[in-house]
């Protein structure tokens, strides 16, 4: 069976890829809204991941911990990337609220408990929360250059949302083999699969949805253009034929 060790490291290798497009095209969108925090967003899940890859294939319960608390300040970028292209401030206490308390109960269940159940389902929880919110922002964006982006952003903020949701109660129910690698079950690497794909999907949805919002604007500053070019033209032409009626009265007197 395919280890998740492997499944983490070459999380690990597309999110740096990920985050190096993302900033690339930061640079040369003249620092377009969202992408350095997704940016920021891949590159911490890519770190995350690396270090969870380490810990889950040298067994090393701590290490593994570790990497898995980076995932926690990845959606809390990837949720300030949303509020970004929106045109929101973030919440800088909210955030470290969040990230305080999911780092406080993933710590508890790592030193005291040892179980990889409870750390992976207070991290659903989180992902269900946060995502899901944004997912209800996203969804609610009445800005015309961004809607349909933030349409196809938000339904996948949404199934992000929701099958998490349904970890945070099947979760805790599943038990693996004793030890830290035992604890890891086919679901598991099923939902690290699935994030996988869902994660890159919002990389890909907010490049789209960033020049899809340039498009409308240009398209809109054209029909302007187009709009006061008609009025300027009809104001002319009642002084414009009537200087040309002079000229002919004068050149062709009766």
């Amino acid at each position: 069976m395919l280890h998740m060790s492997s499944i983490l490291f070459s999380f690990t290798v597309m999110q740096f890829i990920m985050a190096a497009v993302l900033m690339v095209f930061w640079r040369v969108r003249t620092k377009a809204n969202g992408l350095k925090e997704m940016a920021l967003a891949a590159a911490l899940g890519g770190t995350g991941a690396l270090i969870a890859g380490f810990g889950t294939y040298s067994q090393n319960f701590h290490l593994g911990t570790a990497g898995i608390a980076c995932f926690v300040f990845t959606t809390l970028a990837a949720a300030r990337s949303m509020d970004r292209l929106q045109g929101r401030d973030p919440n800088p206490v909210r955030e470290a609220a969040a990230a305080i308390l999911a780092i406080a109960i993933i710590g508890y269940f790592a030193v005291a408990e040892h179980s990889v159940a409870g750390i992976l389902t207070t991290l659903s929880a989180l992902y269900a929360i946060v995502t899901g919110v944004t997912a209800r922002r996203l969804l609610a964006e009445k800005n015309p250059a961004l809607k349909s982006g933030c349409r196809i952003l938000g339904v996948l903020f949404a199934v992000f949302a929701a099958l998490h949701t349904v970890r945070v109660f099947f979760r805790p129910f599943i038990e693996g083999v004793p030890g830290p690698g035992g604890q890891i079950v086919p679901l598991d690497i099923l939902y690290a699969f699935i994030g996988l794909a869902i994660v890159i999907g919002w990389s890909l949805g907010l490049l789209w949805t960033i020049y899809n919002s340039s498009e409308h604007q240009l398209r809109a500053a054209y029909e302007d253009l187009e709009r006061f070019s008609a009025a300027v033209a009809h104001d002319l032409k009642s002084p414009l034929n009537a200087v040309i009626g002079n000229i002919e009265a004068a050149t062709h007197p009766a």
